[in-house]
């Protein structure tokens, strides 16, 4: 998806119950720049995990700025419901490793982290080319939306569907 279509569509969504309610192009660009893991997205947009990860740090930025959906439009759908305990996970899951809230976790604290779950062969599942998945700009550090990245490839792994739209 485009930046353009991205924005256009946010506009819709945001305006169908509301129409004074219009979105900041540079906030939703500044999302879009965030989530664009590979810097292809001003030419090609995001793909199909890229949007995953937009779609989280909308989240993460809606519920911290108090515009969650029930606020919005004053109440929550089944859909919304899901959205939203499906986004928690994933918060929850990368607070696992980022237990201090300081932006992104080292290949140390991911292996504290699963060794203080106390299962035993645990720690096996974190190999180098795991790491190498997470941290995709090679810093060392993984933050959120690589964080999130990874996430979306390993739980659609062998999801014919997603080959087929990227």
């Amino acid at each position: 998806i485009e930046l353009s279509e991205l924005y256009d569509a946010m506009n819709e969504i945001m305006t169908a119950d509301d129409e004074t309610t219009v979105m900041d192009k540079s906030q939703i660009e500044s999302i879009f720049m965030l989530s664009d893991l590979d810097h292809h997205g001003a030419q090609e947009g995001l793909d199909v995990k890229e949007f995953i990860v937009f779609c989280a740090v909308g989240f993460i930025l809606a519920e911290a700025g108090g515009k969650s959906a029930k606020l919005i439009t004053g109440e929550v759908s089944e859909n919304d419901k899901e959205y939203r305990d499906a986004m928690m996970d994933i918060v929850g899951a990368y607070l696992t490793f980022d237990k201090e809230g300081k932006g992104y976790f080292t290949s140390d604290e991911m292996h504290n982290a699963v060794q203080s779950v106390g299962k035993k062969d645990a720690g096996n599942l974190l190999t180098p080319e795991r790491w190498r998945e997470l941290d995709i700009d090679h810093s060392g550090v993984v933050d959120f939306e690589e964080f999130v990245h990874a996430f979306s490839l390993w739980v659609t792994a062998g999801d014919d569907e997603d080959s087929d739209e990227e």
